[in-house]
């Protein structure tokens, strides 16, 4: 977490062991034979056919060359091929997807609330305004 935004979902143990209770997220593990260590894992979720791997992560200390990242975003795209999925990938972590090849692409949220009933029209309204100040932040700012 110290490495990136703080801005980032930071998961406790009880919400990951929901996870895998629920089967909501699908989680892979490379596990080492000789150490029986945990390596990497890799845990996404689908929805109405788009995965998106919020939980992408390996040991750092282990040398650069046995691949870990490059082999964990592999076994995604070959999971998300197999059952002709959309990859929801993110532009975020614009430097370090850069540094391996990835191109950035502008990602952004709306929200259109013209619809709703006044009280929840207003309750939209307020945080919009509150946003506001932090708008130049929020769209130029690489996370």
């Amino acid at each position: 977490i110290q490495k990136y935004s703080k801005f980032n979902p930071q998961f406790t143990q009880k919400f990951l062991k929901i996870c895998l209770e629920s089967n909501f997220f699908e989680f892979y593990l490379f596990q080492n034979n000789t150490t029986n260590q945990i390596d990497a894992v890799l845990g996404f979720y689908t929805i109405n056919k788009i995965m998106t791997a919020p939980i992408l992560g390996y040991n750092p200390s282990l040398s650069l060359t046995t691949g870990l990242y490059r082999r964990l975003v592999i076994l995604l795209i070959k999971i998300c091929t197999e059952r002709k999925n959309i990859l929801h990938s993110s532009s975020g972590v614009g430097k370090f997807k850069a540094s391996r090849g990835g191109k950035r692409d502008l990602e952004f949220s709306a929200i259109y609330y013209q619809h709703l009933p006044l009280s929840q029209k207003i309750a939209w309204f307020i945080l919009k305004n509150l946003l506001k100040p932090f708008e130049y932040c929020l769209t130029h700012y690489d996370f």
